[in-house]
Parts: C-alpha cells; sequence; structure tokens
C-alpha cells in the first residue's frame, strides 16, 4: 500500500497546482486502485485530480478525472443549498476512488470561476488532499514449495506511520453564567451644620460735601442790523442790507424771491462736459420725451421714458454700478494667460474673468486674488478657467474655500489638445468659491 500528499494546506490562493506523486503505473504494482481523500474547512472552490502517462510529462500532458457527476472537478460546496461549514462552505472530509495505469497523479485547487483576486479572504480552504493505492492478490493461486529455514528475526516494530491531521475545533462554550443583581446601596448620612457666613460688612464712608462756584454774568447782546426792503414778487431780489459795525451781528438775509419756469432746451442740443479739471459727471433725469444723447466715443443713449441707458462702441469700465436695465449689444471680456510657477498657479481677477491655463506641471497651490473689490453681501463675481491638457496626467490641490458638487473635485484631462471648462463664483469676497464643470474633454 502507497500513500501521499497530492496537495497540503491552501487558503488565500486563487488557484493552486500540487507536487506530482507517483501513481500505481510507476510502481507497476498489481492493483491500479487510487482512492482519494480530501479534506476541506469553510472552503468554496474547485478541486481537480488530474493523471499522465507520461514519464516526464509536459504542460500538455495531463487530463482530468471525472470523479462523480461526469464532472473533471469536485465543487464545494457539495450541496449549496446546505453547505456543512461557515460563510457557505463546506468542512469535514470526502472520499473518491478510480482506476488506471497512470505514472502520475497530482491535485489542483481552483477559485478563478469566482471572479476573485489574491490574496482571497473568507472563502476557506483546502487543508489537504491523501492519495493510496496498492497490491491485490491474483487471479490465480500460487503453489507454495517447501518450507525453507527460518531466518533470523527482523527489527522490532516497523517505522510509525505519519501522525493524521488535527480534527477541527468545535464551537465555544457560553461564557460564565448570568451576572448577579447589583446589592442595595446603604442610607446616605446626615449632612453636618452650616458654617456662618462671612463676617460683617463695614459701613460706606459719608460723602464729601463741597460747594458750587458762582455762575458768571451773560454778556450784553449787540444791536439787530437793519432789515433791507422786500423786492417785488417775480422782479429781481432785493438789494443786500448795509453790513452792520464790525463785530456786531449779521444783518438778516432778505426774502427769496419765487423760482422761474424750467428752461426746455431745443432738440441736438449739445453738452460738453468732462474736458478740464474738475471732472464732471452727467445726471440723467427722466423728461416728458426724447433721448438725452452723449456724443463720445462710446456713445451713450439715456431714454427717460422708459430709463434705459443704452452703450454702443467700445468702453472699459472699472468699478461701475448701473441701477435699473442696462442694454448691452456687444461685450467683450478680458483673457489671462497665466503659467504655473514652481507649483503655485495664480488668477488675478483684477485684470481678467477668463484663465486659460496650460497643465504641465503638478500644481499644488491655487490662489484667487483681488475678489474683495466687489461689495460685501449684496453682489457677486464669476470668472472661468479653461484647463488645457499637455499629454501627462498631473494633480491640482484646490484650497479649502473652494466648493464642488459632492465635495468631490473633477479630475482634469490630460489629454494634449483636449480642454476642461471650469467656472467659478463668489458672494461673499472670496471667503468661499461654488464651482461647477461647464464641459470635459473638448
Amino acid at each position: 500500500m502507497y500513500s501521499s500528499v497530492l496537495l497540503a494546506t491552501v487558503t488565500t490562493e486563487v488557484s493552486f497546482t500540487g507536487t506530482q506523486q507517483r501513481g500505481a503505473g510507476w510502481n507497476q504494482s498489481l492493483g491500479n486502485t487510487h482512492t482519494i481523500a480530501m479534506t476541506v474547512q469553510n472552503f468554496i472552490g474547485r478541486v481537480y485530480i488530474e493523471v499522465s502517462l507520461a514519464s516526464s510529462p509536459g504542460a500538455s500532458d495531463w487530463a482530468q478525472v471525472n470523479l462523480a457527476g461526469g464532472l473533471p472537478y469536485i465543487q464545494f460546496p457539495l450541496n449549496p443549498a446546505a453547505p456543512t461549514g461557515l460563510n457557505g462552505g463546506d468542512t469535514g472530509t470526502w472520499g473518491w476512488s478510480f482506476s488506471g495505469n497512470y505514472i502520475w497523479v497530482r491535485a489542483r485547487m481552483d477559485r478563478t470561476y469566482l471572479g476573485l483576486t489574491p490574496p482571497v479572504f473568507g472563502y476557506g480552504s483546502v487543508v489537504q488532499v491523501l492519495m493510496n493505492f496498492g497490491s491485490i492478490a491474483p487471479a490465480t493461486p500460487v503453489i507454495s514449495g517447501a518450507t525453507g529455514l527460518q531466518g533470523p528475526t527482523g527489527p522490532s516494530g516497523g517505522p510509525i506511520g505519519a501522525t493524521g491531521s488535527t480534527g477541527f475545533t468545535g464551537p465555544t462554550g457560553p461564557s460564565g453564567g448570568p451576572i448577579g443583581a447589583t446589592g442595595y446601596s446603604g442610607p446616605t448620612g446626615a449632612s453636618g451644620p452650616t458654617g456662618p457666613a462671612g463676617g460683617p460688612r463695614g459701613a460706606t464712608g459719608a460723602t464729601g460735601i463741597g460747594s458750587t462756584g458762582a455762575t458768571g454774568f451773560s454778556g450784553a447782546t449787540g444791536p439787530t442790523g437793519l432789515i433791507g426792503p422786500t423786492g417785488p414778487s417775480g422782479g429781481p431780489i432785493g438789494a443786500t442790507g448795509l453790513t452792520g459795525p464790525s463785530g456786531g451781528p449779521i444783518g438778516a438775509t432778505g426774502l427769496t424771491g419765487p423760482t422761474g419756469s424750467q428752461g426746455v432746451p431745443s432738440s441736438n442740443t449739445s453738452v460738453v462736459i468732462n474736458t478740464t479739471s474738475p471732472v464732471l459727471y452727467p445726471t440723467f433725469v427722466n423728461a416728458q420725451s426724447g433721448n438725452l444723447q452723449i456724443n463720445t466715443n462710446p456713445n451713450i443713449l439715456f431714454a427717460p421714458s422708459s430709463n434705459v441707458l443704452t452703450l454702443g462702441g467700445v468702453s472699459t469700465f472699472a468699478t461701475s454700478t448701473f441701477a435699473g436695465l442696462v442694454n448691452l449689444s456687444v461685450y467683450n471680456e478680458t483673457v489671462s494667460n497665466p503659467t504655473v510657477s514652481a507649483g503655485a498657479l495664480t488668477l488675478n481677477l483684477a485684470t481678467a474673468t477668463i484663465f486659460n491655463v496650460s497643465i504641465n506641471a503638478n500644481i499644488t497651490s491655487v490662489t484667487f486674488s483681488n475678489a474683495n473689490t466687489i461689495a460685501a453681501g449684496n453682489q457677486a463675481m464669476g470668472f472661468v478657467m479653461i484647463a488645457n491638457g499637455t499629454g501627462t496626467s498631473y494633480a491640482i490641490v484646490w484650497p479649502a474655500s473652494v466648493r464642488w458638487p459632492g465635495n468631490t473635485a473633477p479630475t482634469i484631462t490630460s489629454t494634449s489638445g483636449k480642454r476642461d471648462v471650469l467656472t467659478f463664483f463668489t458672494t461673499d469676497q472670496g471667503s468661499t468659491y461654488n464651482s461647477f464643470i461647464r464641459g470635459q474633454n473638448l
């Protein structure tokens, strides 16, 4: 009888092939029945038994043995509806037999059909796969000859067989008995008497008495100057009264005559402003009809009847505030091309609103400068960043003030010639920026 280990303990592997062992064909025994014993613990997977007739088998010289159910493998759990172990796997030892004068026999464990990647946890293990085979009695009886002389006594006892595998550990028994009830609390002792309060408060000192000094005399009031005569109603303003003597009080102002009717300029009347110092600014007021136009470059046309200001031509405004409806036929935004320097990128919001950036290095610092030019609480500022790929993937570390949807910053497109468009706006002078992806891989 011959015994060998086809497969030792296998736990975390996805696929593993044991060492090939000699079969009945190698030993030329009269019996060619091979018996296989598989011991597994919480195991999920397949075990193949493979044989070869080649004396030195290559990869293509192996064939698989159908042990049960016409399949070339044993798949655990044997009954998926009633596994014998934990986690849906089988635990125990099972045996199968097959016949053939095979020279080599090996076992292979496989879990690739489960789609796993090593190391594998939670799918149990193959403890071992053993194989036995041996001689059987010949079919024709053998005639024995005369008994020879008794030989010398052989050594005492044969070699000790291999130690069997350790049995599985039984389940852990319950912990100690229940915890006894908590004893009653003893009564609370009486409180001691309260000690006396602090010492008595000292008497308040008397308020000092001080005499008030006498009030000085008021100076004499000078005489009032004469009032000039009042001019006729609607006529010219009367002459100013005579100036009183130096040091005396100022005479009262004469009455103001009624205001004359407001003049109406004729059509196409031109008004020249802002040509010399000091700087003058036009004030537009509502009128009954017609438009007010300033003939400069750009042309500015104000329609009082609809309270609409129209700007024409090309103009650049610094910090300007318009109330009401403003019609702009065409407007342009300034584009800036900042570069990445030593991992830093600065977007100056005072010089542009569109920033065209080539992503050619890792960006560890992004700064938005001059966002505080807007008024706090009632104004917003928006701008656009165009991130251009250069063929290499680089990382961008955004400041904590930038907020992305779902708190997840986008992965910037790295393909050369492609770009991502990102939009930002702030309503709190740059304390926070609401950020959005307008398009990627464009």
